[in-house]
């Protein structure tokens, strides 16, 4: 597939609508399926924490592998896979977790044959930065944690 001349807005429109479908998703799922939207207060700030993850993990994640195939020679753009978003919103509202929303398409595949080792580290990209961000937010969140328990304890 021969990636068109970038167009950066439609790129960004593309990761906006994949990332608010997820966070959507995400948040039905957490909020208990189709039983979320009973409580509706509660179902939108589960959507809001979704977004704040999938803004995380996702955008960075999808970005990493941009970057890492750019870094290498390779056009790389990110696309929504329209049947994955509603297969995402499909079983985010029943009782197991899926994500498909898209992902980077690479142009002139014939002009890198024999670089695998390169698309290879553009794809480790993505789940490297997933890695770091799990540590770092485990570290934070242990953190916070800590806090916590020390307020609570001088106002008992």
């Amino acid at each position: 597939m021969e990636v068109q001349q970038e167009n950066i807005y439609h790129e960004i429109l593309e990761f906006g609508v994949s990332v608010v479908w997820l966070a959507i998703a995400f948040g039905i799922y957490f909020g208990g399926g189709i039983k979320a939207f009973s409580a509706l207060h509660i179902l939108g700030i589960d959507i809001l924490e979704s977004l704040f993850v999938v803004f995380f993990a996702f955008v960075l994640h999808e970005l990493a592998h941009r970057i890492a195939a750019r870094r290498y020679g390779f056009q790389a753009v990110y696309h929504v896979w329209i049947p994955g978003l509603i297969l995402a919103m499909g079983r985010h509202c029943s009782v197991w977790l899926f994500a498909a929303p898209g992902g980077r398409i690479h142009s002139n595949w014939t002009k890198y044959r024999g670089k695998q080792g390169k698309n290879g580290k553009s794809a480790l990209a993505g789940p490297v930065v997933n890695m770091v961000l799990t540590v770092i937010f485990t570290v934070l969140f242990l953190i916070l944690s800590s806090f916590t328990e020390i307020v609570k304890s001088r106002y008992r």
